[in-house]
């Protein structure tokens, strides 16, 4: 629950610097699942690096094809199958970005920012 939260807040939060419009929702929904399973797979992603970093590049893609959703809607007014396999395929340079941006990020910041994190829970007693 509170993984969903944070990411469907950060959707929000992060859109009053980015803008906000119509794709919000479509955000706020990927990146709230995203941060729910995070939370139900918290253990075994904080025991092995490698299934997080697995699951940092397979969060990047769902988020691109949820969004992708809110793309099909947008640009043939209408969703079917036909227009989403069409946009999921166009933004396949995108997709990949997001997940090689998630992997890169998740090498570089996973342990100082888990070590604060922790230090932080600790601290009080979350």
């Amino acid at each position: 629950e509170a993984g969903f939260l944070v990411g469907a807040l950060s959707a929000v939060l992060s859109n009053f610097v980015m803008g906000q419009g119509p794709w919000t929702p479509f955000q706020m929904l990927a990146w709230g699942l995203i941060g729910l399973f995070a939370g139900i797979f918290a253990k075994p992603l904080k025991k092995s690096p490698l299934l997080l970093y697995i699951y940092g590049m397979l969060s990047g893609v769902a988020y691109s094809m949820l969004l992708d959703i809110w793309t099909t809607v947008w640009t043939y007014k209408e969703f079917t199958l036909r227009e989403y396999a069409a946009a999921i395929s166009t933004a396949v340079p995108l997709t990949c970005l997001y997940a090689v941006s998630n992997l890169l990020f998740l090498i570089v910041l996973r342990k100082p920012i888990g070590d604060k994190l922790s230090r932080i829970k600790k601290k009080y007693g979350l």
